[in-house]
């Protein structure tokens, strides 16, 4: 896990950087949706991953937006779609 946790923050590896971002976004949404799982299953949340929209990794690198809350699924299922993502 420890080593799934740094490619997803810095990515390692000889790679092309291309890759490098491909191996990171992927180990990085691993590790979003084990935190999700986590707060779901441990503690009895109602979890959703969405993507911030109009992101911009340049002003600020993580794009991910983890929500979740006791007894909130109503409003999660309200909210829009992950390709519509959020404002």
């Amino acid at each position: 896990y420890t080593l799934l946790a740094k490619v997803a923050d810095i990515g390692i590896g000889p790679q092309t950087l291309s890759q490098q971002r491909q191996q990171q976004a992927r180990a990085k949404k691993i590790v979003e949706l084990d935190r999700l799982l986590a707060a779901s299953e441990g503690h009895g949340y109602d979890v959703r991953l969405m993507r911030i929209r109009d992101h911009d990794p340049l002003v600020y690198s993580k794009g991910d937006l983890l929500i979740g809350g006791k007894d909130i699924a109503e409003t999660l299922i309200n909210l829009p779609e992950e390709e519509e993502e959020i404002q």
